[in-house]
């Protein structure tokens, strides 16, 4: 039986058990966590929580200055992606990496903008890269004003979030990177991207790949 699902922003912040479904003795509540807690701990209440937000301000992947060195850097692979909201995929020969970068070259229609739902590594067996461990070092541009562009949204297991670089205020151009810690190292020998699903806007045509073992410079 299913007590509902839990969004750990709110309002609601607790489930209700009915009584019924209780037993005497030892009761077992299976919870599927996609993010993971600090504590891994459920807490019974005499009155439910059903009003209190805990959403945290999003904050940027990039400090103050930190930009990407384009001249320190070597491209692995490169290309371009079609002009299609299907999944893209890229092979190249197999490489040893833990930190990566994808880089937008250009946008389908020319647009300043990028974006990108959802990106997965392939391990040299062509299985995807576990992406539990993955952390975003740096990002040149996010729309985190009039839109959730966070650019931990490439692996939040959802199609309809994206990463989306500014657009209010002021559109910055290509090129675009994203940079992405591994949290360590594998074999890796592809890619696939999966465009913006809602409308073409962003879209990647041109793109760049880079792999390291150590940080990138200045990052």
């Amino acid at each position: 039986m299913c007590l509902g699902r839990y969004w750990n922003i709110g309002p609601t912040q607790t489930m209700l058990v009915p009584g019924s479904w209780l037993k005497k003795g030892k009761n077992e509540v299976v919870v599927f966590d996609l993010f993971g807690n600090e504590k891994p701990v459920l807490n019974f209440l005499d009155q439910p929580i059903l009003d209190v937000v805990n959403e945290k301000q999003p904050e940027l992947h990039r400090k103050p200055n930190q930009k990407w060195v384009a001249e320190a850097q070597q491209p692995y692979a490169e290309g371009a992606f079609a002009n299609d909201k299907k999944w893209q995929t890229v092979s190249f020969k197999p490489v040893t990496a833990r930190y990566f970068c994808l880089e937008a070259l250009s946008e389908q229609k020319g647009q300043p903008y990028t974006t990108v739902a959802e990106i997965v590594l392939l391990d040299d067996k062509g299985n995807e890269i576990p992406r539990s461990d993955w952390k975003i070092i740096f990002a040149d541009s996010e729309e985190l004003g009039s839109d959730d562009g966070n650019a931990a949204n490439v692996f939040d297991l959802q199609f309809t979030s994206i990463w989306h670089t500014q657009w209010e205020n002021k559109s910055p151009k290509p090129p675009h990177q994203i940079v992405i810690d591994l949290g360590k190292s594998y074999n890796i020998k592809g890619l696939k991207l999966l465009p913006r699903q809602d409308n073409a806007n962003g879209r990647i045509k041109d793109y760049r790949l880079y792999f390291n073992q150590a940080p990138f410079k200045n990052l």
